[in-house]
């Protein structure tokens, strides 16, 4: 959006009310796109893009509201419904002296495509796209928007009723024609760019990757776990029992173990995935590999592992404890400690990142928490007394720490190099966390 021009056939300045609440500060800056958050303070919609710039976005967010950077941090979107569920979708630059602006009107949902693109459907189920020129292309007349994915530059629709339903899939980035499956009763199974998918038809059950001609898949069926490279792994009845299996390039493979948890978790790096699996009556599930490259086989990788949270690049991080119902767990790295007692579900590792972050030390009656990282096998602590975090790709973190359960406020840091400098406070909330009790 910064350095391109919307067209005033869909954009209306707004000047009512709104300006940009600026904090000019002494330090070196650094890339928006590394470094944004959105949080809520006083009933106003914040943005952030480091210690340097916040801009006040607009009142109303004490409701329901729905906000996102653009790609490159510079540009944020944001929708605050009324109560017919349809509201104005707003977008402002990070940068001085900007005023928000109107893209439509009576927008429900929308997405994010990449810096120059915005689709978002309309209360009347029109699905609108809208890029470099401001135009607003009509993508359908009637459809429901799934999801936009700005790295693969793709948009995901569908379109049709119950029983009869066509998924549509367009490249922003090319040329290229829309492309389309149809005669969808159900989908069983996408995968988290829709590149892959599993839909029951009327005649069976035929799997698609990157929206090719879609192959039948054997019958019998009963879940699919997980898909990588290409791949999908799913579970399927054989007479009495059920057994799991790997489909690729058109062939099936039987799996040594059956998957009995639904925990799946891909390396696409490695084309791996790892799994849980409960046997041999154990209270707590076995972690094992499985290689896409050989056909499925299958390695045993641990026991008594209760949460897997991430593998990329070979590094798998999993939560490891004797008691299923603990609070506390012990978390490794390719079998070997990182940490002991963290809190059970507070561990995250942003894209783009290889430090994992995780929460210990829970206070139940404040909701706060000790938020520690590991990076090259270091773990540091970042901050005391955290009630949220927000991370980021560069491996920095927004943290609203010395929260006031009854007056429902915070201050918000950036944490970056050790450091922890101010941004608010009297925050409310961080937008969509990714650590919070």
């Amino acid at each position: 959006m910064n350095k391109k021009k919307w067209l005033a056939l869909m954009c209306i300045v707004v000047s009512v009310g709104l300006t940009a609440c600026k904090s000019d500060r002494s330090d070196e800056n650094a890339e928006a796109g590394e470094k944004a958050v959105l949080y809520t303070k006083n009933g106003e919609l914040y943005a952030a893009s480091d210690e340097k710039m916040t801009v006040c976005l607009d009142s109303g967010a004490d409701a329901y509201y729905e906000a996102e950077f653009s790609e490159d941090g510079q540009s944020v979107f944001w929708l605050i419904p009324e109560a017919d569920g349809s509201g104005e979708l707003k977008m402002q630059q990070m940068a001085e002296d900007t005023s928000p602006v109107v893209i439509d009107d009576r927008v429900k949902v929308f997405e994010i495509c990449d810096n120059d693109e915005v689709v978002y459907m309309t209360a009347d189920e029109k699905i609108y796209l809208n890029g470099e020129s401001g135009a607003g292309e009509i993508l359908t007349e009637k459809g429901t928007l799934y999801q936009a994915d700005k790295s693969a530059k793709t948009i995901i629709w569908a379109e049709g009723s119950d029983g009869d339903t066509s998924l549509f899939m367009k490249n922003t980035d090319s040329e290229d024609p829309i492309k389309q499956v149809d005669g969808i009763q159900s989908l069983l199974y996408s995968s988290s760019d829709y590149m892959t998918l599993v839909a029951q038809k009327q005649n069976g059950i035929y799997f698609t990757e990157n929206f090719s001609e879609p192959e039948k898949l054997p019958e019998g069926i009963v879940n699919v776990l997980g898909s990588c490279c290409g791949s999908i792994v799913y579970n399927r009845q054989d007479g009495y029992e059920v057994n799991s299996y790997l489909y690729t390039d058109g062939q099936e493979y039987k799996l040594d173990k059956t998957i009995n948890t639904g925990i799946f978790m891909t390396d696409e790096a490695e084309k791996k995935a790892y799994v849980l699996i409960l046997e041999n009556e154990r209270s707590v599930p076995s972690m094992y590999s499985i290689d896409f490259k050989e056909k499925g086989a299958m390695i045993h990788r641990d026991d008594d592992v209760s949460e897997i949270y991430s593998a990329k690049d070979g590094a798998c991080y999993y939560a490891k404890s004797t008691d299923i119902g603990s609070s506390k767990v012990d978390l490794y790295c390719n079998e070997k400690l990182v940490e002991s007692d963290i809190e059970v579900g507070m561990a995250w590792q942003t894209e783009g990142s290889e430090a994992i972050w995780f929460a210990k030390d829970l206070d139940m009656e404040t909701g706060s928490f000790t938020l520690k990282y590991c990076e090259d096998g270091q773990v540091t602590e970042a901050a005391k007394d955290v009630s949220s975090a927000k991370l980021c790709a560069d491996g920095s973190a927004f943290v609203l720490t010395d929260y006031d359960q009854t007056a429902q406020k915070g201050v918000l840091s950036l944490y970056e190099r050790g450091k922890l400098a101010h941004i608010d406070e009297d925050v409310k909330e961080i937008h969509l966390p990714d650590i919070a009790a």
